[in-house]
C-alpha cells in the first residue's frame, strides 16, 4: 500500500460508491407514470446527485496512466491489457450463467460467450469494453499530454466540451442541427485529459468554496432538467443524464475539484487506520462494480428492493447493504489466486 496517492484512492472509493447508487436508483427513475410522482421525484434527486460517478473514474484514469513514466507500446499493452481482457471474459461468463440460472433466460452458454468478443452480456460491462477501446488510444494521448504545452491542452478540452456536450444542449433546445465537424472529439475521452490537467492545479480553499456551489447548480440543473422534459414528454427523458451533459460535465469537474482538497487535507490528519480503509477501498473498486449487480438482484429476490418501501429510504439502503456485500466479497476473493486474477 505504498506509493499511493490518497486523494486518488479517496476519490475512487467515492465514485464507486456513486455509481452502485445509482444503479439502485435508476429503476424508480424508469417507472415514471407508474408509481406515486413523489417517489418517483425522489429517485429523480438521488441518480441526480450521483450522475458524476463514471466520469469521476475515467478522469482519474487520466491522472494515473498519463502522468505515468514512457513506456513502449508492448510493455503498456502487456501490463494494460491482461488486467482488462481476462476480466472481461471471466465475468461475461459469470453473467452469462447468472443470466440462465439465476435469471431462467434460455441462453446457450458457448453462442453468448463468442457473442461477448464483440458486445457485453451484461449491461454494466460496458465500461470494460470502453477501457479497452481508451487503452488503444492512450499511448497516443500520453504523447500529447507529455509534450503539448498546458495551453494546447487546454484548447483540446474546450474543443471537446463544445462538441459533446455544449452543440448537443443547443440543438436539443433550438431544434437547430449544428454540425461539430469534430468527429475525432466525440466520447468519454476528454475526461482523461481533463483529470490529467486538473490533477496539477493546487487546490485553494476558495476553489473548493466554488466547487460546492457548482455541485449545487449542476445537481440541480439535472434534477429541473430531468422533470422539466419528462413531464413535458409525459415519459421519461434522460437527456440530462448523460455522462457527456452539462451538467453532468460541471458536476464531474466540481467534484474532483471538492474531493481532491477534501483527500489532501485527510492526507495530513488521517489515521493508518482511514488510509488502509480507503485504500483497500479503492484497491476493489473494478471488482465491487463487476459483482454489484449480482447483489443488487439477490436483495431483490429477499424482497429488499427500492420498492419495497418508501425509495427515500430503500434506496440508501440497498445501496449501503450492495457496496458492503460486494466490498467484502471482493475482498476475500481477491486473496485466492484466481480472485487476484479476474478482479486486478
Amino acid at each position: 500500500m505504498t506509493n499511493r496517492v490518497f486523494w486518488i484512492d479517496f476519490i475512487k472509493v467515492f465514485a464507486m460508491f456513486t455509481v452502485v447508487f445509482l444503479h439502485i436508483a435508476a429503476p424508480v427513475v424508469a417507472k415514471i407514470g407508474e408509481i406515486d410522482f413523489s417517489h418517483w421525484m425522489i429517485g429523480n434527486v438521488f441518480d441526480s446527485m450521483v450522475r458524476m460517478g463514471v466520469p469521476l473514474f475515467f478522469m482519474v484514469t487520466g491522472v494515473l496512466l498519463l502522468n505515468n513514466k514512457k513506456e513502449s507500446l508492448s510493455v503498456f499493452f502487456k501490463k494494460r491489457f491482461i488486467k482488462v481482457v481476462i476480466p472481461l471474459l471471466a465475468w461475461s461468463f459469470v453473467y452469462i450463467l447468472f443470466r440462465k440460472y439465476g435469471g431462467h433466460e434460455d441462453i446457450n452458454i458457448f453462442s453468448h460467450m463468442v457473442y461477448s468478443l464483440n458486445s457485453p452480456q451484461y449491461e454494466h460491462l460496458w465500461f470494460l469494453y470502453t477501457i479497452i477501446g481508451i487503452y488503444l488510444l492512450l499511448p497516443i494521448l500520453k504523447v500529447f499530454t507529455q509534450n503539448a504545452a498546458q495551453s494546447i491542452q487546454v484548447y483540446f478540452i474546450i474543443l471537446w466540451i463544445i462538441s459533446v456536450s455544449i452543440l448537443p444542449f443547443i440543438n436539443y433546445f433550438t431544434g437547430l442541427s449544428i454540425k461539430s465537424y469534430m468527429p475525432m472529439m466525440a466520447g468519454l475521452i476528454g475526461y482523461l485529459v481533463l483529470g490529467y490537467q486538473l490533477s496539477k492545479i493546487k487546490i485553494t480553499t476558495k476553489l473548493f468554496t466554488i466547487s460546492i456551489f457548482f455541485i449545487i447548480f449542476s445537481t440541480l440543473g439535472t434534477i429541473y432538467g430531468t422533470y422539466y422534459l419528462s413531464e413535458k414528454a409525459n415519459k421519461y427523458i434522460d437527456f440530462f443524464y448523460s455522462y457527456l451533459s452539462i451538467t453532468t460535465m460541471i458536476q464531474a469537474i466540481a467534484y474532483f475539484i471538492f474531493l481532491k482538497y477534501i483527500g489532501e487535507t485527510l492526507l495530513v490528519r488521517n489515521t493508518k487506520t482511514t488510509e488502509k480503509v480507503i485504500t483497500t477501498m479503492s484497491i476493489t473498486s473494478l471488482g465491487i462494480y463487476l459483482i454489484h449487480p449480482i447483489y443488487i438482484s439477490i436483495l431483490k429476490k429477499l424482497g429488499i428492493s427500492v420498492f419495497a418501501f418508501n425509495p427515500l429510504i430503500m434506496i440508501p439502503v440497498v445501496a449501503i447493504l450492495t457496496f458492503i456485500l460486494s466490498f467484502i466479497t471482493i475482498m476475500v476473493l481477491q486473496k485466492t489466486r484466481i480472485g487476484k486474477i479476474i478482479t486486478p
